[in-house]
């Protein structure tokens, strides 16, 4: 097996936490994380031990081709929660102090109360009885507060359970292993995170899913930053489509596109030769500058009209029939005669895309030849470029007039 770089693996779990918190399945995380970093733990491994007439080549990117992804560097995510939960000490301390003080302070009230009663001529019973009733009562608020913080730690105990490690869990998870509605689990969420019992927790603003660390609610974050952007960028493009109707075809013809590039960098990232992957980050560059030419000169788009129609379809097409012959367990001649006539078609094709790219700059090439042409003439008329213009002499009779 390949040995991967660390920029690879740190990309691969960033887009594995991106995409768990888009789709809020989680499943799978845990599995992504610890593979790649089992993968890198053996890599260092590899590495470090010494190897004689021996060399690993990864998949990299040539030289031109600027990621667009950051690496990034992420250890195996880590629930934080209070070892000694709000309510743990103090909840027992009010039930047994309320218990062990109430019920005789009760048993004394209820006594007082039916000797007031009885005896209503001696003064002292009423009195006794407005003295027992208020500690009576008071010790009765102390075992309700105790049974309240009991229940909150093992309300507690029990989203431990059903969180399982993970940092991220809907909120309805919680409320059905509990029995409560959503509504009262956020509020008791809410509360454990001020109680510092979800030292890192927090809650998103639908109120919908519980974090329980900073990485995971930076991704929330980010996430939440993406969808507004979105949003405003859709609001933006509907005003444009509605004040220009052809504003709507561009934008759909430069999605569609855009969508092809996907499913080529998919392919190219589920195949390990570093020789088709070279070819692919060619064709990615150029197709994604001719979508961006295009999409700053709008008059542009019925140029790239049989471009869109057939020459980048097919061309996926080839790239993902590549793929399949690449996954083949067994390659016969007729499979790596046809990879090889696919990897020399890949040059033609991004051969004449830059054609295509170099065509569209066409005009922009033309009029800043028109325009030097017309500057150069101006400085030359104002004797700026070092070659004055002087007026002929005029002529007499005889010859020049001095």
């Amino acid at each position: 097996m390949e040995n991967r770089n660390f920029s690879d693996i740190g990309r691969d779990i960033g887009k594995a936490v991106k995409d768990a918190i888009h789709s809020n399945e989680f499943s799978e995380l845990k599995h992504t994380v610890k593979d790649a970093v089992n993968t890198a733990k053996q890599t260092v491994k590899e590495a470090a031990a010494p190897q004689k007439g021996r060399y690993t080549s990864g998949k990299s990117r040539p030289a031109y081709q600027k990621s667009a992804e950051p690496a990034y560097s992420y250890s195996t995510p880590v629930m934080q929660r209070s070892k000694m939960p709000a309510g743990s000490v103090s909840g027992i301390l009010f039930l047994v102090f309320g218990l062990v003080f109430g019920i005789p302070f009760a048993i004394a009230t209820l006594v007082f109360a039916i000797l007031t009663a009885a005896l209503s001529s001696i003064p002292v019973f009423p009195i006794l009885t407005a003295c027992f009733f208020p500690l009576t009562v008071a010790c009765a608020a102390m075992v309700g507060v105790g049974a309240k913080q009991r229940g909150r730690v093992k309300r507690f105990k029990c989203y431990q359970k059903v969180l399982g490690g993970r940092t991220f869990c809907e909120i309805r998870e919680l409320a059905a292993a509990v029995g409560k509605d959503n509504a009262f689990v956020a509020r008791d969420l809410q509360k454990m995170i001020r109680l510092r019992m979800f030292p890192d927790g927090h809650i998103d603003d639908q109120k919908t899913c519980l974090m329980t660390d900073e990485d995971t609610y930076e991704q929330y974050l980010q996430l939440q930053e993406s969808m507004k952007q979105r949003q405003i960028e859709e609001q933006r493009r509907k005003e444009m489509e509605e004040k220009d109707p052809n504003a709507a075809t561009l934008h759909k013809t430069i999605d569609e596109g855009r969508a092809y590039l996907r499913q080529i960098r998919e392919a190219n990232d589920a195949m390990p030769g570093e020789d088709i992957s070279n070819k692919l980050f060619r064709l990615e560059e150029v197709t994604s500058k001719i979508f961006e030419q295009v999409e700053q000169h709008p008059e542009k788009l019925p140029d790239i009209r049989k471009f869109m129609s057939y020459y980048l379809p097919t061309t996926l097409k080839l790239v993902n029939t590549y793929r399949e012959f690449e996954e083949q367990p067994v390659q016969g001649e007729n499979i790596m005669a046809a990879k090889r006539e696919i990897r020399d078609t890949l040059d033609t094709i991004s051969v004449a895309f830059e054609n295509l790219l170099d065509r569209l700059f066409e005009d922009d090439a033309l009029d800043i030849s028109t325009d030097i042409s017309v500057l150069q003439t101006m400085l030359a008329q104002e004797g700026l470029t070092g070659h004055r213009f002087e007026k002929p002499r005029e002529k007499g009779p005889q010859g020049p007039v001095n």
